[in-house]
């Protein structure tokens, strides 16, 4: 307790050096102004700049014992700052770290000079913490030092970014030194600091043979003027792209480059520059001699019979024909090296075709080989274009353009928009005319009113479960709205006993299916519904009727259509039976499953009620 007094009585008298540390907590503006005023009283003052400050405080007598510790530095262990005071290094630090700060204190103490910076890490029950300490001597009344005052920042942040910044600068280095670009770095006089290796690959050079050089030096003498420009430029802050020059290499011969540039800035000053050379020596020649062949090739196409255009990697048309110039309306003039999409194709269109020459730029995978879609001709008319697209690459696999050859195909796909048209009417009116058919069986049997719809809707799910193909699910769909229109032809006697069915009423009962397939076979179905009718009260074990079919015998859809409609009359209300539940119709197709039910049908439906029963609620 007499060295907690002292070290009271002492920081009262320090608290105006204490002013002149705060500054150095990195705290914002506010804290300071907050903490000046609060400083000048005096006991209280120090509680709250203690216990308030962002950073953690602690005061070391020369032994290396706690005498007063902030919040701060006491919740880095977990602890009170009560729990601290009095406690030695030790009693915190494991041996190593404690006999380092001890000895860093002693030369504080010995010399009375304050150490600032120290970076260190320190082991807390979280784990290691990176700390940068800032450690001032404090003197007794009488002006003799007796302890350190240490302050703690928390630079984990720092050293995260310090790691990310080298490992940038190491990314870097690798990129640069394995680039067949060469970069250059220079100060605003135009002299290279920096050349990166790769100019001994491109140009015969080692970076040393013009590193403080001026890199005019790497141009003919024709090109004084052009260079002593883009310095210029550059240093003026102005960025450099795409320009192209003649370089001279050391075996004196000579290659083009393409040059990009811009200026280094250093607190809001430019102090250098950056230049980029990418060797286009082979595209530039390469380009000439697709030149030369685009304009062989022009005499050919010309003469073509359909539409022949190549855009560029950017869209722009590099050649069409004489048939697409006629089915636009403009001269070839007009089109050339006009971007494509921008003028020729439909607003609506135009972010579609631009994603496909994105993606092609991008080596992705997608489907563009051929497709129909319009054009916009002079006078604003659309037509309808059938293209063929082959993607043209260099030597080294980089997309360059497309050529497409188009056919127009405007009155055709008229007539077959018509044809649509008129098939979705008799489409229609087939549909309807089956669901008068069911509507007629349900007037004559009112207990199965709804019956073959329901049966209808169950049988698609099972069927779109088993990944059956469209057309046979749609089939499967018409077969099921009319699976007991043979009923039609029975006695309403029969089908409204209240009580079970004779031996002969059982009899003209089987013969619904045959009756059915009777009706339905002189309406000519894209499907076999007639034939799903037949037989969608055959078994796989061969004990089903009329015909006594197993196996692969029985079409599947008939297979499918029988589970539905047990599942659909099982849990249905008759006047000679209660209804059951879902799960008892569901265990009689597990009892007979393989025997009576096809098995992939029965999981296929069992599927469907544990993960989408919900959805078949009509059944309840």
């Amino acid at each position: 307790m007499e060295d907690e007094s002292i070290a009271k009585g002492q920081l009262i008298k320090e608290l105006d050096e204490m002013k002149k540390k705060i500054a150095k907590l990195e705290v914002s503006e506010d804290m300071h102004k907050w903490a000046e005023a609060k400083l000048q009283r005096e006991g209280y003052e120090k509680d709250i700049l203690l216990n308030n400050a962002p950073v953690m405080i602690y005061w070391l007598d020369g032994e290396g014992k706690f005498i007063i510790v902030n919040k701060c530095f006491a919740d880095l262990f977990n602890k009170s700052t009560d729990d601290i005071k009095g406690k030695y290094l030790y009693d915190l630090y494991s041996e190593k770290i404690s006999d380092k700060i001890y000895a860093d204190n002693v030369k504080i103490i010995e010399s009375e000079t304050a150490k600032y910076g120290i970076e260190e890490s320190l082991e807390t029950p979280n784990g290691m913490i990176w700390v940068r300490s800032d450690k001032m001597p404090y003197k007794d009344a009488d002006g003799k030092v007796i302890g350190v005052i240490g302050v703690l920042f928390d630079i984990a942040d720092q050293k995260e970014r310090d790691k990310d910044i080298k490992e940038s600068e190491e990314k870097f280095r690798v990129i640069a030194e394995r680039s067949f670009d060469i970069i250059i770095v220079a100060d605003e006089k135009g002299v290279c600091s920096y050349i990166s290796p790769s100019i001994e690959r491109v140009l015969g050079y080692k970076p040393e043979e013009i590193v403080n050089k001026h890199f005019q030096i790497l141009f003919p003498e024709n090109m004084n003027k052009k260079v002593e420009r883009i310095g210029n430029n550059l240093i003026q802050g102005k960025e450099i792209e795409g320009v192209n020059l003649e370089i001279i290499k050391k075996d004196r011969g000579k290659a083009i480059v393409e040059v990009n540039g811009s200026s280094i800035i250093k607190d809001e000053k430019i102090v250098g520059i950056q230049i980029h050379l990418r060797n286009i020596t082979e595209r530039k020649l390469e380009e000439k001699i697709i030149e030369k062949e685009k304009n062989k090739l022009q005499k050919y196409i010309d003469v073509a019979g359909m539409i022949l255009k190549i855009i560029d990697r950017d869209g722009k048309v590099s050649l069409i024909n004489n048939r697409g110039c006629e089915v636009l309306g403009y001269a070839k003039e007009e089109i050339l090296e006009k971007n494509w999409i921008d003028n020729f194709v439909p607003k609506r269109l135009q972010d579609k075709m631009n994603d496909i020459l994105e993606k092609l730029r991008s080596k992705q995978t997608i489907f563009y080989e051929h497709f129909e879609s319009p054009i916009l001709t002079i006078n604003g008319e659309e037509k309808i274009i059938s293209w063929y697209n082959t993607a043209l690459k260099d030597e080294k696999g980089e997309f360059q353009g497309i050529l497409s050859s188009g056919e127009d195909v405007t009155t055709k796909s008229k007539v077959e928009r018509e044809l649509q048209e008129n098939y979705q009417k008799l489409q229609q009116i087939m549909e309807d005319t089956v669901y008068t058919m069911a509507k007629v069986v349900e007037k004559k049997d009112p207990y199965s009113a709804g019956h073959q719809k329901k049966v209808s809707q169950l049988a698609t799910a099972i069927a779109k479960e088993m990944k059956l193909p469209k057309d046979k699910i749609e089939g499967l769909k018409v077969a099921s709205l009319v699976h007991d229109i043979g009923k039609i032809g029975m006695p309403i006697e029969i089908l409204s006993k209240s009580s079970g069915l004779t031996e002969l009423g059982h009899d003209l009962m089987t013969e619904h299916p045959m009756t059915g397939y009777n009706i339905l076979k002189e309406i000519d179905f894209p499907w076999p519904v007639a034939e799903i009718v037949l037989q969608h009260h055959e078994k796989v074990n061969g004990s089903g009727y009329p015909d006594g079919l197993k196996g692969d015998e029985i079409l599947i859809e008939a297979k499918i259509l029988c589970v539905a409609d047990v599942i659909e009359a099982m849990s249905s209300y008759r006047a000679y039976r209660p209804s059951h539940s879902i799960k008892e119709a569901l265990k009689e197709l597990t009892k007979n499953k393989g025997i009576l039910y096809d098995s992939m049908v029965v999981d296929a439906c069992k599927t469907l009620f544990k993960y989408k029963g919900t959805k078949f609620n009509f059944l309840q």
